[in-house]
């Protein structure tokens, strides 16, 4: 097969989100991959149950904030996403403090 769509064969867009990538004893790795090809991975304790739906709607709201801060035209291409108001979102959006 040609190179990865962001189409399926029956022409819907491909699930962005990959579900679970990866177990350990400790955590569940689950992935999303953005139609850019950048990826997402949420690492998650393994003892907390995670609900498919609310992992998938927190990668988009991820994505989002991805999408939002790479289109700045006050970030150079390269800056790190590590400013306190990026963070302060990213954490919101997973819930985390």
């Amino acid at each position: 097969m040609g190179q990865e769509s962001a189409e399926e064969a029956d022409g819907q867009p491909a699930d962005q989100f990959l579900g679970l990538l990866y177990v350990t004893e400790e955590y569940s790795v689950y992935g999303y991959l953005t139609n850019t090809r950048a990826k997402i991975l949420l690492v998650v304790e393994a003892h907390l149950a995670a609900d498919e739906s609310e992992l998938r709607a927190r990668c988009l709201a991820l994505h989002k904030l991805y999408a939002h801060a790479v289109a700045s035209p006050f970030r150079d291409d390269g800056d790190r996403l590590d400013t306190p108001g990026f963070c302060d979102r990213a954490r919101a959006a997973l819930g985390v403090s």
